[in-house]
């Protein structure tokens, strides 16, 4: 419960706070997140849901932002898709904000972080000169 509850504070201070630090807490938050959740479903043998497009779409935005982030067409389409299918996914999936269910918690994330990190992005809130 803790633990979420200081994610969601940590996450609404450097999105709006200290926008420049937030690409490097979501890579950090969500490696741990999905370290733990691969351990878990690899225990269940349900590991191949991690193929997932919603994955797909992290790694996108992560090797995106961290590589290559004057690339302005690998941008627009991973801002395309993620404030598209990745958002609607939340809704359709019914992710739900369980502080106490790690699941349901890294489920919120995996559906959150790109779209906000491309949207600060997008506004210029974190400094990029091509975008």
């Amino acid at each position: 419960f803790t633990f979420g509850v200081t994610c969601i504070v940590l996450t609404e201070f450097l999105a709006l706070r200290q926008p420049t630090y937030f690409t490097q807490f979501y890579l950090l938050l969500m490696t741990l997140l999905l370290a733990n959740r691969y351990l878990e479903y690899s225990a269940l043998n349900e590991h191949l849901f991690l193929l997932d497009f919603c994955y797909f779409m992290n790694l996108s935005t992560v090797i995106q932002v961290t590589l290559f982030p004057s690339n302005l067409l690998w941008f627009k389409a991973n801002y395309v898709l993620c404030m598209g299918v990745l958002m609607i996914a939340i809704i359709a999936w019914q992710n739900s904000l369980v502080f106490h269910s790690l699941d349901k918690l890294t489920s919120v994330f995996l559906h959150v972080f790109p779209p906000l990190t491309l949207h600060l992005h997008r506004w210029g809130l974190i400094p990029c000169p091509s975008i």
